[in-house]
């Protein structure tokens, strides 16, 4: 996902560009033309400062002003951004479009009839530019066929992405076809089409966000009409980032699609996976349940069986009978609520405790108006995170594995999902763990009654549609 900035948004730049890092996105756009390079910049200092993210996590793009138009602009144009910008580099310059929109250059075609010529020129103002290193990748934006294979032709750089305008109202599958045939990654503009208002088209096209098709596939995968495709795209990115780990709830369906296609496309084979999947959670005696568990097991319809928000005495009331004793319990484990008795208890029991919720309150909680500490801001994690060059969020998820329990993390953003990886790559010292432990205020994020509300409401929708098959 990427998070850009345009002229006519210039009030609140600053402010949302520190939110959307601050919720895990890591991509942001912005240009010349849209008057925000100095805001985003101010804000991209601002979380770096903190500690929320380091310059290299973040992936930063903008965009040639129309004016340039010639190979020598390249360069001094591109310096001037970085100075709003406030950076040494950018991570993708573009040429904002193949036209000489303003009329600058006599004799050059204006709007829809592009030079060949003028962009190709420019192209190579890019490629010195690349070569500077004032940008990791080069691109285009609003180009055709024709523009891009006016450059494929011409030169030895191929556009690392072409940005267009792509929604349900203009599709642009050929266009896109064509980018994806030559490599070139589609970054598409105006996702949302007129699901959103316009405020320079008064045009009201289908599908609206209440387009009953829609509102069914929402429904079906208990999302937002704007969320249906994220789930999938996460599963795919977390996979082809190397986690094997896949913990679903109640949109095993769309995790299913996903796994397949991953295993269809050669990223994986179905043993190098491990799925967790749950039972229903209606009313039952525990040890009976258990019993059927392991007669699943012995049929080898499942590896292992474990537990989910089991309390020391629920694993007390089947211990002693089970022959096959839980592998896992899943609970919540995060600075404020940190469980400690409970896994001591699981670990001395050799059951491996996963641990949701790992970041606690340090991220937005929707239905949570005054949050306790520590946010992702508090100096002490701040201070931890420069001295292992990491962010604070990485600081936390390590945390997790420092008390020997296993975090489930949860992101729909590809840089987020490869970042909470790299936790593997450094160890916090025992008094560090212990003064985040020190956090605790034994407030959960997920209390039993806020559970059991959120699965009857997924149930209620899962109701809804499962009427549907019979």
């Amino acid at each position: 996902m990427v998070i850009g900035y345009r002229l006519t948004e210039r009030t609140g730049v600053y402010q949302s560009v520190i939110t959307a890092v601050e919720g895990g996105c890591r991509h942001i756009d912005t240009a010349y033309l849209y008057l925000t390079e100095d805001l985003v910049g101010k804000a991209v200092e601002n979380v770096i400062d903190r500690g929320i993210v380091k310059r290299e996590d973040l992936f930063i793009t903008t965009k040639l002003s129309f004016r340039v138009l010639t190979r020598a602009q390249v360069i001094p144009s591109i310096k001037e951004s970085l100075k709003r910008l406030k950076l040494d580099y950018v991570d993708l310059v573009l040429i904002h479009t193949p036209c000489d929109v303003l009329g600058l250059k006599p004799g050059f075609p204006k709007k829809s009839e592009c030079s060949r010529n003028h962009t190709l020129e420019v192209w190579k103002g890019l490629e010195d530019a690349k070569r500077l290193c004032l940008t990791r990748s080069i691109g285009v934006s609003n180009f055709n066929s024709t523009d891009m294979a006016s450059i494929l032709a011409d030169s030895d750089t191929v556009p690392a992405v072409n940005q267009i305008e792509t929604n349900p109202t203009f599709a642009h599958q050929e266009l896109v076809a064509y980018c994806q045939s030559k490599n070139i990654v589609v970054t598409g503009y105006a996702p949302f089409g007129f699901l959103v208002s316009r405020p320079f088209n008064d045009l009201a096209l289908p599908p609206t966000v209440d387009d009953p098709f829609l509102v069914s596939q929402a429904e079906k995968y208990d999302v937002t009409v704007n969320q249906l495709k994220d789930l999938r795209q996460a599963v795919l990115w977390a996979i082809e980032s190397g986690w094997r780990t896949i913990d679903t709830d109640v949109n095993e369906d769309i995790i299913a699609e996903a796994v397949n296609e991953a295993i269809r496309c050669g990223l994986v084979t179905r043993e190098e996976l491990f799925i967790i999947a749950r039972s229903g959670k209606k009313k039952f005696n525990l040890l009976d349940l258990w019993t059927g568990m392991e007669d699943a097991k012995e049929l080898g319809l499942t590896k292992s069986i474990g537990v989910g928000n089991f309390r020391k005495e629920d694993l007390i009331s089947i211990l002693p009978y089970c022959t096959t004793k839980p592998a896992v319990n899943e609970i919540e484990v995060n600075p404020t609520f940190t469980n400690i008795e409970l896994v001591e208890y699981c670990q001395k029991q050799a059951i491996i405790v996963m641990a949701y919720a790992p970041l606690g309150f340090a991220v937005p909680r929707p239905e949570v108006t005054k949050r306790p500490p520590p946010s992702l801001t508090d100096p002490v994690l701040v201070k931890m995170a420069k001295k292992y060059d990491v962010t604070t969020a990485q600081v936390l998820l390590r945390y997790v594995i420092e008390r020997g329990t296993v975090p489930i993390t949860r992101s729909v953003n590809k840089n987020h999902i490869k970042q909470n990886r790299d936790i593997l790559n450094f160890t916090l010292t025992d008094e560090e763990v212990d003064i985040i432990n020190g956090y605790n205020k034994n407030w959960p994020v997920y209390p039993a009654e806020k559970r059991l509300n959120d699965y009857n409401i997924k149930m209620e929708h899962a109701s809804r549609r499962n009427k549907k098959l019979y």
